[in-house]
């Protein structure tokens, strides 16, 4: 997890409890994961490799959450940003992202939230490359803001 503070940002302000995990596709272990994240009592949550079924478990468990998700591929798997109701801005990122690719952008009282799921190396090191330069474009156009980026990276 990274953490970007501009320069006049006044770290007193980051009073929100962050959460970033990588569930690999553990649907099977939905009741757990929903007990670790009630038990971490998070603000703010960024999730990788989260397939369906899982989401649905997520959004029964915690109505007080809004859950984001952006999936421009063929997968089964989502980056998920999850916030207070009524805190939560999407935002674009863009243009079309490769097919491999897996992120979400969003805001919530005033910092941005990045979730990203970087392709393997095995998807070829242009994806992987393509990707880190689609997450520091993003980083650099909102650089004058608190930005959150969070993820599976495969490095």
């Amino acid at each position: 997890m990274l953490l970007l503070l501009p320069k006049s940002f006044e770290v007193k302000a980051l009073s929100e409890r962050i959460l970033t995990w990588n569930l690999q596709r553990k649907s099977s272990r939905a009741e757990a994961i929903v007990d670790a994240i009630r038990r971490h009592d998070p603000k703010i949550l960024c999730l990788q490799e989260v397939n369906g079924s899982l989401l649905r478990c997520l959004r029964d468990a915690f109505a007080e959450f809004e859950f984001v998700l952006e999936n421009t591929s063929e997968s089964e798997l989502f980056s998920v940003v999850g916030v207070p109701n009524d805190t939560l801005e999407l935002h674009s990122h863009g243009g079309p992202l490769h097919l491999s690719e897996r992120l979400v952008l969003a805001s919530s009282r005033g910092m941005f939230v990045c979730s990203s799921h970087v392709p393997p190396a095995t998807n070829g090191p242009e994806h992987k490359t393509a990707h880190f330069e689609r997450l520091r474009l993003i980083m650099a156009e909102h650089q004058d803001h608190p930005f959150l980026l969070a993820g599976d990276f495969n490095s």
